[in-house]
């Protein structure tokens, strides 16, 4: 079944301060994503292209990470995961900044 789902949210912060978020994923201080609800994601070698890991029983392995802009992860498990998903944050002016939360897999 293909399943796609996208989460947005625009935030007034400019595009420099929330790309600054990108760089907590993987550490112990994740200002990304909401750890408290679920297991924190874990990479193998940070946010580099090439880097494995996860969070909880998802695994995924870093497809491509442009430091301001963009991270996509594409699935590895569990088996009939087969797609990404990534964020993205792109700048609506100088003080209004969307974030965009992509799946898109068949399972």
């Amino acid at each position: 079944m293909k399943v796609i789902n996208i989460h947005k949210r625009i935030i007034k912060q400019p595009k420099a301060k929330i790309a600054e978020l990108f760089k907590t994923l993987s550490s112990k201080n994740v200002m990304l994503l909401a750890t408290k609800h679920w297991s924190p994601m874990i990479l193998d070698n940070g946010l580099h292209v090439g880097s494995k890991g996860g969070h909880g029983p998802i695994k995924y392995t870093v497809k491509r990470f442009v430091t301001d802009s963009l991270i996509e992860f594409d699935f590895t498990k569990p088996t009939g995961f087969s797609g990404y998903h990534r964020f993205e944050i792109s700048e609506i002016d100088n003080s209004l900044t969307q974030i965009k939360h992509i799946f898109s897999m068949n399972t």
